[in-house]
């Protein structure tokens, strides 16, 4: 790790506000930052998600050097992700594509596959999402529109047996920023996800561009794990 930050330093200090994000990271908070009127709205979006509760959680300095170094290190997408339930702040690296699914991962084999941004598959994160159908919800949160979708999360119970679990869910769009976060600078459109069944509810929200490609968000992995963040940095 003392390499890593070493290595890193100098393009941490180019990319300025890949410090700030993960600082904001650190406090509950995602960076965006916006003279619009909604911004604050934005820049407090996933207050919560990133709050840990370790007496010596890792600092903003460590997780801006780790995020730093994969962008210098690589060409490829990398994103920033933090799972509240196990304590985990970490960087992802794009490890392959199949049609229209990337799958981004980390040197001890857990991974995430989203499609354009939506989370649709997680493996070794621990009660996994084995798959997702994400096809309606997708559309919606894509073209930064209202409507009603219907998605379908798959997991394994506790004989390894596959169990589907139909959600509905209502999407309705919120105000634009100007998001800047390592090498991402664009303006962004607020899109919230409202999901339940009869047992559940949860909201997934995200930040979407002009092109329609999801750039940050708060998504349901589990019931057991919760929700993951998900910070795209390229």
């Amino acid at each position: 790790m003392t390499d890593m930050i070493r290595t890193a330093a100098p393009l941490s200090r180019k990319l300025g506000d890949l410090g700030r994000v993960a600082a904001l990271m650190g406090l509950g908070l995602l960076a965006a930052c916006s003279n619009a009127p909604e911004a604050g709205k934005t820049t407090g979006f996933v207050k919560g998600i990133f709050t840990k509760s370790s007496a010596q959680p890792r600092s903003a300095e460590e997780i801006s050097a780790e995020a730093a170094a994969a962008l210098q290190r690589t060409d490829a997408r990398v994103i920033l992700i933090a799972l509240p339930s196990v304590e985990v702040t970490t960087v992802m690296q794009k490890l392959e594509q199949n049609g229209a699914y990337e799958t981004y991962g980390t040197a001890d084999r857990r991974s995430l596959t989203l499609r354009n941004g939506m989370l649709t598959a997680s493996r070794s994160i621990g009660s996994d999402l084995m798959s997702a159908d994400v096809t309606e919800a997708l559309r919606l949160v894509s073209a930064r529109r209202a409507g009603q979708a219907v998605r379908v999360y798959r997991h394994l119970d506790g004989e390894n047996l596959t169990v589907a679990t139909r959600m509905r869910c209502d999407i309705r769009t919120g105000g634009t920023s100007q998001m800047a976060v390592g090498e991402i600078k664009a303006t962004v459109t607020k899109v919230i996800e409202s999901c339940s069944d009869e047992a559940q509810s949860f909201e997934n929200i995200y930040q979407v561009d002009r092109t329609g490609r999801i750039l940050a968000s708060k998504q349901w992995l589990s019931a057991e794990r919760g929700a993951i963040s998900i910070q795209q940095l390229r």
